[in-house]
């Protein structure tokens, strides 16, 4: 029992930990970025740090999200009474790990969005691979999201 509760704690406080860190970091990069705009005039260089801070800052949550997601699921299973649990009885634990996924998929694309419009302002890769790599991952992401949600709505 002690370590099934150390565990979930020390796997909460590290993502925690990682969660804070990357929004500090984004902060940083947005500063960093909006100091670069203001007083130093390397617009493309500001612009490119303030998106990076934006990408931080969608990345900070998913460790969160996913480790939660996972421990409270795990938990309702081993909490059923029955052997074997019913679906019936998971129901509420797959709805949140659908959400959880939804929520990864939009953030997902939304770091793909943010990095392509990062390109787009700053030239920073003109290959045409990469840039449709990109949109591929945006549009599979965007398909993802909408599967998780019509699975969801589904029952």
């Amino acid at each position: 029992m002690w370590l099934k509760k150390s565990g979930i704690f020390i796997g909460t406080a590290l993502s925690m930990v990682s969660m804070v860190g990357l929004f500090l970091a984004g902060i940083l990069k947005i500063l960093r970025g909006v100091k670069d705009l203001l007083w130093i005039s390397d617009s493309m260089t500001g612009l490119g740090e303030v998106l990076k801070g934006i990408e931080l800052l969608f990345l900070a949550p998913l460790t969160l999200l996913a480790f939660l997601s996972m421990i409270l699921f795990v938990l309702r299973y081993y909490k059923s009474p029955a052997p074997k649990p019913s679906e019936q009885m998971l129901e509420p634990g797959m709805d949140m790990i659908h959400g959880v996924k939804l929520a990864l998929a939009f953030l997902v694309v939304a770091l793909l969005l943010t990095d392509l419009v990062e390109k787009a302002l700053t030239g920073q890769d003109k290959s045409w691979v990469g840039l449709a790599t990109e949109c591929c991952g945006v549009v599979l992401g965007l398909a993802y999201a909408a599967i998780i949600h019509r699975l969801n709505g589904s029952h």
